[in-house]
């Protein structure tokens, strides 16, 4: 998989851990804000959104980001913008996925998406919001 490297609070060539594009292909838009510890993006909703950590950035070790399983950060929010929670850390691109596709259909039907194994779940978020490979 491609890597994709953004410019972000000095650093020129931040790695993102994954390829970008293939989060947009799912509707996700680069949210992040200048003040931000790390770079992010949302869904179109506005209710799940992924931080990326580089964790060779000065600025995440600055803020003690260290542990090799934390690329990826998955967060909830309702749809007042109200911040609901943490879904979960991850370390790989395909178990991010399935992290927002759990938050997203907890989100849609209620919260047991969130206790249930992982099994089916990623196929279930692509059939919910029709992607297709």
């Amino acid at each position: 998989m491609k890597t994709s490297k953004v410019k972000f609070n000095g650093n020129d060539s931040y790695n993102m851990n994954c390829d970008i594009d293939e989060l947009v292909k799912l509707g996700f838009k680069n949210s992040t804000y200048h003040h931000d510890v790390a770079p992010s993006y949302t869904n179109q909703k506005g209710n799940i959104q992924i931080f990326f950590f580089d964790l060779d950035d000065e600025g995440i070790k600055a803020e003690g980001i260290t542990n090799k399983y934390t690329k990826f950060l998955v967060q909830k929010f309702n749809d007042d913008g109200e911040y609901l929670g943490d879904v979960g850390i991850a370390n790989k691109f395909d178990e991010m996925l399935r992290l927002v596709a759990k938050a997203t259909l907890s989100l849609a039907f209620g919260d047991e998406f969130m206790e249930s194994d992982d099994k089916g779940t990623l196929k279930e978020y692509k059939k919910f919001i029709n992607w297709n490979d």
